[in-house]
C-alpha cells in the first residue's frame, strides 16, 4: 500500500510538473505573441507617424513656397505701382539711358563686325596679291625657259649650218685641186703612147 501511495504521489508530482511546464510554455507563447504584436504595432505607428510627418513637412514646404510666391507678387505689384507713380521725367530718363545703352551696344557690335569684315578683305587682298606675284613669277620663268630653249635650238642649228658650210668648202677645195691636177695630166703628151702610172700621192689625197 505504501509503495502504491508513493507511486501515486510520484505520478501526481510528475503530472503537476508537466502541467506547470505546459502553463509556462503557454505563458511564453503568449508573451512572444504579445511582443510581436507590440513590435508590429510600433512599426505601424512609426510608419503612420512618418507619413504624418512627411505630409506635414510637405504641407509646410508648400505653405512656405506659397508665402514666398505671395511675397514676390507683392513686391512686383509694389514695384509696378511705384513705376506707374514715377512714370514722369525719371522714367523717361531711365528709358532714354536704356535706349542709349542699347544703341551703343549695337554700334559697338556693328563696328566690330565691320572691322572683322575689313580685316577679312585685307587678308583676301594680300592672298590674291601674293598669288598674282607667284603667277607672274611662274610666267616669267616659263618665258625665260622657252626663250632659252629657242636660243639653244637656234645656236645648235646655226652651228650645224656653219659646220656643213665648212665641210662643203673643204670638199670644194679638194675637188678643185683634183680637177686641176687631172687637167695637168691630160695636157701632157707622150711620144711613146705610154702613159705613166698615176702616182698614189695625188690620186689618193
Amino acid at each position: 500500500i505504501e509503495a502504491e501511495m508513493r507511486e501515486q504521489a510520484e505520478r501526481d508530482r510528475r503530472n503537476k510538473e508537466n502541467l506547470r511546464n505546459e502553463q509556462l510554455l503557454y505563458l511564453e507563447i503568449l508573451r512572444a505573441r504579445k511582443e510581436k504584436a507590440m513590435e508590429e504595432a510600433k512599426a505601424r505607428d512609426d510608419y503612420l507617424m512618418g507619413l504624418m510627418l512627411d505630409a506635414e513637412k510637405r504641407l509646410s514646404q508648400r505653405e512656405q513656397d506659397d508665402l514666398q510666391r505671395r511675397k514676390h507678387m507683392a513686391e512686383d505689384c509694389k514695384s509696378f505701382n511705384y513705376n506707374r507713380m514715377n512714370s514722369g521725367a525719371e522714367a523717361k530718363e531711365a528709358s532714354k539711358r536704356e535706349k542709349e545703352a542699347e544703341l551703343a551696344a549695337a554700334l559697338a557690335d556693328l563696328e566690330a563686325f565691320e572691322k572683322e569684315k575689313l580685316d577679312e578683305l585685307k587678308r583676301q587682298y594680300e592672298e590674291a596679291k601674293r598669288f598674282e606675284e607667284f603667277l607672274l613669277m611662274q610666267t616669267d620663268e616659263h618665258k625665260q625657259r622657252i626663250q632659252a630653249e629657242k636660243d639653244a635650238e637656234a645656236e645648235y642649228q646655226q652651228r650645224k649650218k656653219d659646220e656643213a658650210a665648212a665641210d662643203m668648202q673643204r670638199i670644194n677645195a679638194r675637188l678643185g685641186s683634183l680637177e686641176s691636177k687631172i687637167r695637168e695630166v691630160n695636157e701632157v703628151q707622150f711620144w711613146d703612147n705610154e702613159r705613166p702610172r698615176p702616182k698614189k700621192q695625188w690620186y689618193n689625197v
